[in-house]
């Protein structure tokens, strides 16, 4: 028995059909910054290496505040003893991945987490008009359990922090 079918004189398949190329959103991500005042990066150790890109671009305007190890609320407190200009100045916090990674290995509920969330909101909006979160960022090396959490996580606290007016970026 030959399994094997003998293919001569047409072609083997059929011709795909042409589609018309898809449309693609192109956003620039740095559109926040076009006509900036007074910006701060406040976080943990995830924005220690981002001064010398953010703020090199606009040195006078740009503040980069690293507080390694902190989880949300060390970063509500140190939100809410921020000295800014005015209402208009931005805020951008990143933070959330000691709470969710942590080198402890004490195991957080994400609903404490969101909690924390919570009151970063209330503290961003009662600084200032212009405030932005970037999400939880995966870490190398880390189990899928702990990315799906705060992959699951980013995507609750994306929708508090929109509708709360606070503009929400997710990296991953």
């Amino acid at each position: 028995f030959n399994a094997f079918k003998l293919v001569s004189g047409s072609r083997a398949c059929p011709r795909a059909t042409v589609c018309e190329p898809a449309s693609v959103a192109i956003a620039n991500r740095f559109d926040l910054l076009q006509d900036e005042t007074e910006t701060i990066l406040i976080g943990s150790s995830m924005v220690r290496d981002q001064g010398k890109h953010f703020s090199s671009k606009n040195a006078k305007k740009r503040t980069n505040i690293c507080y390694p190890g902190a989880k949300i609320k060390n970063i509500v407190s140190h939100v809410n003893e921020l000295r800014i200009k005015g209402k208009q100045s931005r805020i951008i916090t990143m933070v959330g991945s000691n709470d969710i990674f942590s080198f402890d290995k004490k195991e957080r509920s994400t609903e404490v987490i969101y909690k924390d969330f919570v009151a970063l909101t209330d503290s961003l909006n009662h600084k200032t008009e212009n405030a932005v979160m970037v999400g939880v960022l995966p870490r190398l090396r880390e189990n899928n359990f702990q990315l799906s959490k705060a992959i699951g996580l980013n995507e609750r606290v994306k929708k508090m922090f929109q509708e709360k007016g606070i503009t929400f970026l997710v990296y991953w």
